[in-house]
């Protein structure tokens, strides 16, 4: 008999430098993203502000072969270090940090588009392309709005282990964290954020 796998994280916990178990998120499958859809970033971090008001990000991914995973918050993985799915396209939103900021990082490809996405409060900002053809990301740039307080995130690229925990308070408006790898050879696997 297999092992039962292990309970999702909590929505609302916070990130550790490194996570204790390996987690993975249920995919909804490779087809494309629908208008009104109810399990986007947007729509997930709209519904967690109006139960627990404050600040917020939501998240999901696209990966390699099997689609967008459903979204999760606040530090939760999405994502997963044990199955070498590279991630094709993150969506982001957040909630209570005057909107965010980013750009992606595509592996053996650089930064293709030299212009920032940025989209205010409770707003889907996507990076990348969710295709099974498209370029895997391999990091990417992330603020979230000016003076409002810090956006963290960790990685998990191709072979392991997770990034530490890196932190940015935005103090102008081009300040931003990295996230991810440079490598040529490596992609992102894993991701956790919080504001």
């Amino acid at each position: 008999m297999a092992p039962r796998p292990p309970a999702p994280p909590s929505p609302t916990a916070r990130p550790t430098a490194t996570p204790t178990r390996k987690a993975t998120t249920p995919y909804l499958g490779p087809g494309p993203q629908m208008p009104g859809d109810d399990r986007t970033a947007s729509a997930t971090v709209l519904r967690l502000a109006a139960r627990e008001p404050g600040r917020h990000i939501c998240y999901r991914v696209y990966v390699a072969t099997f689609g967008w995973q459903l979204a999760v918050c606040d530090g939760s993985v999405a994502g997963s270090e044990v199955d070498a799915r590279s991630i094709k396209a993150i969506q982001i939103a957040v909630s209570g940090t005057k909107g965010t900021s980013a750009n992606a990082y595509f592996q053996a490809k650089g930064w293709v588009n030299k212009s920032w996405v940025t989209v205010e409060d409770g707003a889907d900002l996507t990076l990348g392309a969710a295709r099974q053809d498209a370029p895997n990301i391999s990091g990417f740039g992330i603020s979230v709005g000016r003076a409002t307080g810090t956006v963290c995130q960790n990685t998990y690229s191709r072979g392991g282990p997770w990034g530490s925990m890196a932190c940015d308070t935005p103090q102008t408006a081009d300040n931003y964290i990295f996230g991810g790898t440079l490598d040529e050879t490596r992609w992102l696997d894993a991701v956790r954020f919080t504001v």
